[in-house]
């Protein structure tokens, strides 16, 4: 069976891996184009703009209310980060090159998983589990890292996450 590259994640993104993101963004936009059919051309524009419009008030509005609130990131994101944060806890650091910001960290054993061990590189953003890249954001072993040497894990979360860039994107 061949391997369909275009469908990977970390394929043919130009290292940015933010397909899987914005796939969301499509499957949305269909949400809206199912109500519409058997609709003419006209009444599926209308329908669809005025669809579009409402959502983008809507979403600039709640994130406008996030932001006089003062959070500084969105929700969704900030769930994974505070689940990778606990996981954190349970592993175990090990300084490896503490002047480059290289480290390594062993992965808690639980049953049958875990004692793996991973390397981070925190200048390059990089961890060997390889979910810094796809999620920009600090795995639970970038986390564990961090806490030892007295690093701030949200410096390292992606300002796209960020509640400023999404009331920028929706301020139309």
């Amino acid at each position: 069976m061949g391997h369909e590259l275009h469908k990977w994640t970390l394929h043919a993104d130009g290292d940015r891996q933010w397909g899987a993101l914005t796939t969301n963004v499509s499957e949305s936009f269909n949400g809206l184009l199912k109500f519409a059919r058997g609709l003419l051309a006209t009444s599926i524009v209308r329908m669809t703009f005025k669809q579009m419009a409402e959502r983008f008030v809507e979403r600039h509005r709640a994130a406008s209310e996030l932001m006089d609130k003062g959070v500084q990131f969105m929700p969704i994101p900030m769930r994974k980060f505070e689940k990778y944060k606990r996981r954190a806890y349970w592993h175990s650091y090990l300084q490896y090159d503490h002047d480059r910001g290289i480290f390594e960290v062993r992965t808690a054993i639980c049953g049958h998983w875990g004692n793996n061990l991973h390397t981070v590189n925190e200048a390059s953003r990089f961890c060997s589990c390889g979910k810094w890249i796809i999620y920009h954001m600090s795995c639970a072993h970038a986390m564990k890292c961090f806490q030892q040497v007295g690093l701030g894990a949200t410096n390292y979360v992606d300002r796209q996450y960020s509640v400023a860039a999404y009331v920028n994107t929706y301020s139309g």
